[in-house]
């Protein structure tokens, strides 16, 4: 018996030590949780973000993977109503979504395609009155929008855009939107509205104080057209405008995406992003004074964005420009959106032999990202020579073209082509 039991026990320490040393050889093995505590979130994320909050949400991502190895994240940007289509009608089922406000939110809502239990708030905004800088219509306040020296107010669609639902409110709540509709133009995304006042073709319009005259600068149209942020409208003007987090029902990864939501929603986060112009939820907001009313505005026009902020020509990026060469660099999320631009500037250097050099720059990587950031951009764009912004004759005529955004939107193949041949006869 006492040998029985010596044998036993020198086996049972011989599978113990086998045991250990296979777990010590075979690191692969997934590590347990804690009893009680869930396992640790892995796997991808995918984003659907406002392009208005890249800035912040690409600092956001990188840091959320630095501390969660296991997960990886890929973030898709556009205007949000674009996005909120992207779901209804192509069927894209990102893991979460972020809505500027209720609005788009609502739209995915109506469809049954949101995680009800997810929606979570983690931004303010508030709203303020938008005129040109040369402010012709003497708009200074809510009211001089029913003036007949404001000939044409632009206004993002309250259907599909929130910011444009909250303006309407605002309208509402000052009882002159019925007296002023007649005039407004209704644009289908909220940067075409802000473009109209910029281009001088509408004298007024009300947008939020943040995207983009504080979070994405460069999304303005032609850096010589100032915007003059006249009258902070009083938040009892509207419903609290809040940004939401939601998760989708469709989602793949729930339980990585629920952990993005805690991490987004702690202090130090949210203190990051507010220091990136993503203004915090306030409880009870203050009534700021109003520029304008009492018959006196206070201050000069403000020019939109920090003071002193760099330009294409200011910042250093990209690669230098070889002699004899015409240097186009162009920086993009080559997503499938964007796959037909890639696809039509990489002929560049066959239409040009010899004389230009194309680079393809998808900042949706980290590398591709760091290196946009340096242009001081908050959008895609092509830059010829480190510059975005080109003065060319094209048949004829002369003209000046700011190569950001969209291909064959808000600039043509045609007229890249121009402006490259310009660069190509100064040689």
């Amino acid at each position: 018996m006492k040998i029985s039991r010596y044998v036993s026990g020198y086996a049972s320490g011989a599978v113990k030590i086998l045991i250990a040393l296979f777990f010590v050889t075979n690191p692969i093995l997934p590590v347990m949780s804690a009893p009680g505590q869930l396992p640790a979130p892995k796997g991808e994320i995918e984003f659907f973000v406002p392009c208005g909050l890249i800035y912040a949400f690409k600092e956001v991502l990188s840091d959320f993977r630095a501390g969660n190895p296991r997960i990886t994240t890929t973030d898709y940007y556009d205007n949000a109503i674009n996005l909120v289509r992207k779901i209804i009608n192509d069927n894209k089922r990102p893991d979460i979504i972020i809505s500027p406000g209720e609005t788009e939110l609502g739209l995915l809502r109506e469809k049954g395609l949101i995680d009800e239990s997810s929606i979570t708030p983690f931004a303010e905004v508030t709203m303020v009155l938008v005129v040109p800088v040369k402010n012709r219509a003497g708009i200074m306040k809510i009211e001089d929008m029913t003036s007949d020296a404001a000939k044409t107010l632009s206004l993002a669609d309250p259907r599909f855009n929130s910011v444009g639902y909250y303006a309407k409110q605002v309208l509402d709540h000052y009882g002159i939107f019925d007296k002023i509709k007649n005039k407004t133009i209704f644009t289908d995304n909220p940067i075409m509205a802000v473009n109209y006042v910029g281009k001088n073709r509408a004298d007024a319009l009300l947008h939020y104080k943040t995207c983009p005259f504080q979070t994405a600068v460069t999304k303005l149209p032609d850096p010589k057209e100032k915007y003059w942020l006249v009258q902070d409208i009083p938040v009892e003007a509207h419903d609290p405008i809040y940004f939401y987090f939601a998760v989708l029902k469709d989602a793949r990864n729930r339980n990585a995406a629920m952990a993005f939501r805690d991490y987004l929603m702690d202090s130090k986060t949210i203190a990051k992003m507010n220091s990136m112009g993503v203004p915090r939820i306030f409880r009870k907001p203050p009534v700021r004074p109003v520029a304008g009313e009492g018959g006196k505005a206070s201050g000069q026009p403000a020019a939109a964005g920090a003071a002193g902020a760099a330009t294409s020509a200011e910042v250093k990026f990209g690669v230098p420009i070889p002699a004899g060469k015409v240097v186009v660099e162009c920086y993009y999320p080559f997503n499938e959106e964007h796959e037909f631009m890639k696809a039509y500037l990489k002929t560049l250097e066959a239409k040009f032999p010899g004389k230009v050099k194309v680079r393809v720059i998808d900042f949706r990587d980290d590398d591709g990202y760091l290196e946009w950031r340096r242009t001081g951009l908050t959008c895609g764009a092509v830059f010829i020579n480190k510059e975005h912004l080109q003065k060319f004759t094209l048949n004829g005529e002369e003209k000046t073209i700011d190569f950001q955004k969209r291909m064959e939107v808000y600039w043509t193949s045609e007229e890249l082509e121009a402006a490259i041949q310009n660069h190509i006869d100064k040689l």
